[in-house]
């Protein structure tokens, strides 16, 4: 039952970013657990964030931006086989609860 609940979270998963033109298959808040469990899963820059709310095509859109000082901590690059790891150790571990 549960190896079939992740095969259909992995197809739409996949339906959703890969087929849809996105080259990756994002799973945000796991990695943000993930994050927590093992923070070097995940490299962080400090960085100024803000949300665009000029009268511009990116409005609403979250920018970085160099030109001021630091005010977000943000995620830049992922371990892949790190979180891949974490991932297979949760599922192994809720496949036995």
């Amino acid at each position: 039952k549960k190896a079939r609940f992740i095969a259909k979270l992995s197809r739409f998963s996949k339906y959703n970013c890969v087929e849809n033109g996105s080259d990756n298959n994002a799973i945000h808040d796991a990695l943000a657990v993930a994050s927590v469990i093992d923070e070097t899963v995940v490299t962080f820059e400090d960085c100024y964030v803000f949300v665009e709310d000029g009268n511009c095509e990116n409005i609403g859109q979250t920018v970085i931006s160099n030109e001021k000082a630091p005010n977000c901590h943000v995620a830049m690059q992922v371990d892949k086989a790190k979180f891949a790891e974490i991932m297979k150790n949760m599922c192994r571990y809720y496949a036995h609860k």
